[in-house]
Order: C-alpha cells, then structure tokens, then sequence
C-alpha cells in the first residue's frame, strides 16, 4: 500500500466532517428558507457516498495493518494513518522513547519495503 493511499482515508474523513456541517447549516436554513430544502438531499447523498468510501479505504488500511508482524509499527500505523494523529503524537502515543520523526521514517521505510514485496 503506498502512502498516499494510507492518508487518503483521513481525507475522506475531513471532507464527509465539512460536508456535514454544511448539510447541517443548510438545515437549519432551510427551516426558515423553504427554497433550500431541495438542496438537501444532494447533499446527504453526498455524505453518505463519501462515510462508504471511507469505511471502504478504512478496511484496506486495516488490512494492510493487520498483516504488519511488528505490533510497534502496527501501532504506529494506526495512529497515523487510521486515528489522524501527528507524527509528535504518534511517537508519544506508541512509546519507546522516540521522536515524531524517527517514527516517520520507520513508517516510511516499512511503507517502501512492503511495496517492493508486491
């Protein structure tokens, strides 16, 4: 799995976060603003295509995790690529006394190492 496949499900999460609170206010609008209420539905459809996506990309992350050996780098994966977190937090959240950008290159050379096993 490449990198920008591992951040592309924190993306897709940030959008459907913004479409929400877009289809939220547009709610809330359309309350008093009848015109608005056939933008609704668009919308939600919106969001709802892009929390599958999402959950989609989710599970091949997972996946790809999952089949780590090493349950530090697992750690480390996951807080990065699943849960959102900076390198800095990740390095604290995983342990062992490493720096945000130590964790990086070893995410980033285990990332490397499994695309050239494919």
């Amino acid at each position: 799995m490449r990198k920008e496949e591992l951040r592309e499900y924190i993306s897709l999460e940030r959008e459907a976060d913004i479409c929400e609170g877009e289809l939220k206010a547009l709610r809330k609008r359309a309350e008093e603003e009848k015109s608005l209420a056939r933008k609704i539905n668009p919308l939600r459809q919106r969001v709802l295509k892009m929390r599958k996506l999402s959950l989609e990309k989710a599970s091949e992350i997972e996946s790809f995790i999952s089949s780590c050996p090493d349950s530090y780098m697992r750690q480390i994966l996951f807080l990065r690529y699943i849960k959102g977190f900076s390198w800095e937090k990740v390095a604290y959240k995983a342990g062992g006394r490493n720096k945000g950008d130590t964790v990086r290159k070893m995410a980033e050379r285990y990332i490397e190492r499994s695309e050239k096993r494919k």
